[in-house]
């Protein structure tokens, strides 16, 4: 077998879900922002963390 065919590791490590109440307004903005991107609630929230957190806030 090749060498590259092996599973990939993961390198964030294992993930741990938790969950998070945001209040109703701010759902409904990342919803249509979702919406218009095609994206999911999740991906969109992860996208955006990861923006803010590349940008150093």
């Amino acid at each position: 077998t090749a060498p590259d065919s092996k599973a990939k590791k993961n390198i964030r490590g294992k993930r741990e879900m938790f969950q998070v109440g945001f209040e109703p307004e701010l759902l409904a903005e990342f919803d249509a922002a979702r919406k218009q991107l095609g994206l999911s609630r999740p991906a969109l929230i992860k996208i955006a963390v990861r923006r803010l957190l590349d940008a150093g806030v």
